[in-house]
């Protein structure tokens, strides 16, 4: 992928649960909007470029629920992310450089609701009905920019108007809503491993002392 200097960088992440399946959870949107992603990868690609990071297990799923007839032509949808100048597919299973890097992201993912605010970039999720939280889930939702997944045109204003021209009016709340809620490092003055390591030690300390 060859970008100019100044280019913008978007992740495409959808989740694996396309259609509804035999899913019990519900967030995909992506055959909605799968070549809608490629239309604006060509449209911006002297803007932006695009990286495709699906969730592991949907090469599988659009396959079984039908939205390909086999993976031969699922593989070829990917090719057709790799052919444009500007985009290209990860599937590798670490992806905080990728997040680090980039400029925004575009998801219906669960889990990157959360992992994507320590980088501190603003993020589009795209909804459907069926979706559901948890508390916290709920709380993180409320400062990303969300449209309904068949919204294309919501979808293409987010690209222009937040990424590539800086209008990020939800940078302040989405800090706010980090530090309240997942800045631990503040709160407990050391990295995750080490508090779970200084919990565990204690934990051990306290049952031998008991015996």
């Amino acid at each position: 992928m060859q970008m100019p200097g100044k280019s913008k960088k978007i992740i495409i992440a959808p989740h694996y649960t396309v259609l509804n399946g035999n899913n019990l959870i519900q967030y995909s949107t992506f055959d909605k909007n799968l070549y809608f992603f490629l239309y604006l990868a060509e449209k911006y690609k002297d803007e932006v470029s695009f990286i495709y990071k699906p969730h592991p297990n949907i090469r599988k799923k659009v396959v079984e629920t039908g939205m390909f007839k086999d993976y031969a032509a699922y593989d070829d949808y990917l090719r057709r992310w790799e052919s444009l100048p500007n985009a290209r597919v990860t599937e590798e299973s670490t992806y905080m450089d990728i997040f680090r890097t980039s400029d925004g992201i575009i998801m219906d993912s669960a889990s990157f609701i959360a992992e994507y605010l320590f980088v501190n970039k603003p993020g589009l999720y795209l909804t459907r009905p069926e979706q559901e939280f948890n508390p916290l889930g709920n709380r993180l939702m409320n400062i990303y920019y969300k449209i309904d997944g068949s919204d294309y045109t919501g979808i293409e204003g987010f690209v222009k108007d937040v990424i590539i021209e800086g209008k990020d009016t939800n940078r302040k709340s989405r800090e706010a809503a980090f530090e309240r809620e997942l800045d631990y490092f503040k709160k407990s003055g050391c990295k995750a491993g080490e508090y779970m390591y200084k919990e565990l030690c204690e934990c051990f300390e306290w049952e031998w002392q008991n015996v």
